[in-house]
């Protein structure tokens, strides 16, 4: 590849990725020091007919009808379902709301909890892979993007007498950095 095509190539997609890299980036690092953003959170107590079964589908199935009786969409996300064979709760998370529901074996009643997140916590859970199939696909043809810009700017560095000792040098030190890190953590 000519170098001109080199840079053109590194140019554009720094340029068209970096609104991703820079959500991702700073969700990721605040999420490192604990900051994940918020919800604003609505507890509803329902009563039930007969006890619900403790298994994904029903539970699933149940919290649809709730969700459509309260107006909202479903989670974009996985469901996924902890029971500890006396109780039984359903999580579902997305990229705008999560939702808990609860039940006890023989109860009569549910505790559904619907989260809608913060504008912050929004970014997080899209960085979490709990938006939709699009935005996955987007994540990940940014992700080899990114791979792209880098490798780019590596072979730029490499490929111009001045700036390849530096490369090789920054390279050097970025390989060892990450193996300490890696190695203790």
């Amino acid at each position: 590849m000519k170098r001109t095509q080199l840079i053109n190539l590194h140019l554009i997609l720094a340029a068209l990725l970096l609104p991703a890299i820079a959500m991702f980036s700073i969700t990721g690092g605040l999420y490192t020091w604990g900051v994940k953003g918020s919800y604003d959170t609505e507890t509803f107590k329902l009563p039930i007919a007969q006890p619900l079964k403790g298994d994904l589908a029903s539970m699933v199935a149940f919290a649809q009808q709730e969700m459509d009786k309260q107006q909202q969409a479903y989670p974009t996300g996985a469901a996924k379902l902890k029971s500890n064979g006396h109780t039984h709760i359903l999580e579902w998370t997305g990229s705008d709301l999560d939702i808990n529901l609860s039940t006890d074996k023989n109860s009569r009643q549910a505790q559904l909890a619907i989260k809608h997140t913060s504008a912050h916590r929004y970014l997080v859970q899209l960085h979490k892979a709990k938006g939709g199939s699009l935005f996955k696909l987007y994540a990940a043809i940014m992700a080899f993007g990114v791979l792209i810009i880098m490798l780019s700017g590596v072979l730029m560095g490499l490929g111009m007498p001045k700036y390849r000792n530096t490369t090789w040098l920054a390279l050097g030190a970025g390989i060892a950095i990450w193996l300490g890190a890696v190695s203790l953590s």
